[in-house]
């Protein structure tokens, strides 16, 4: 699976929960700037450049409606348990703890769960011709749709790095706990050898 496919999955479901918010905001931009109190007291602006603002308000609505037909596309092809699993994880940014007391599912599964629905939702993608040249295309050149890619990217850094730090502290603890048993097990042989020479010599 592609990594940038990846991400861009987890940017446009981050997203889905408040598309109708980001819709409306638009809306309210685009009165806000058609209205006649805006051009009077902002001559500064220009008519090409309130023209340019406004299509690229526009154009941010259109990639709204966009992202929810998406999803909503992909969604139809998972199971039930798959869209859940992922409205869970990220859409509602619901912890792996939480996501195993919601549906009972052990914390170590749900991570399995999580990243198989992710796994499918991507494929489906893909094979439905949203691959990852259609999203750098799409949504790559807009600084909002760019800061949230930037966004999850930073967060797997982060969450790798958290794993390999975690990894090397369990090598470490495992390294310490081999060598106290080494040294626990000579000191017993030697206690062991010890007593039996004492045994010997006493008989």
């Amino acid at each position: 699976m592609v990594k940038n496919l990846m991400v861009w999955s987890k940017v446009i479901l981050s997203l889905a929960d408040k598309l109708s918010q980001y819709y409306k905001a638009c809306d309210k931009e685009i009165d806000r700037r058609c209205s006649f109190e805006f051009i009077t007291q902002n001559p500064q602006e220009g008519t090409y450049n309130s023209l340019v603002k406004l299509s690229e308000l526009v154009e941010k609505k259109k990639s709204f409606i966009v992202i929810k037909l998406i999803i909503d596309e992909a969604f139809s092809y998972l199971e039930k348990e798959e869209i859940k699993f992922l409205k869970l994880r990220y859409i509602k940014g619901v912890s792996y703890n939480r996501i195993s007391q919601k549906t009972g599912v052990p914390v170590s599964s749900c991570f399995r769960c999580v990243e198989k629905a992710l796994n499918k939702f991507c494929y489906i993608l893909d094979k439905c011709g949203y691959n990852e040249e259609y999203f750098q295309n799409v949504f790559g050149n807009d600084d909002f749709f760019l800061g949230q890619k930037n966004s999850i990217e930073a967060g797997i850094i982060e969450n790798k790095k958290i794993f390999e730090l975690r990894k090397k502290k369990k090598g470490t603890l495992e390294k310490k706990t081999h060598e106290s048993y080494e040294n626990l097990k000579s000191s017993a042989i030697k206690i062991l050898q010890e007593n039996n020479r004492n045994y010997i010599a006493f008989n």
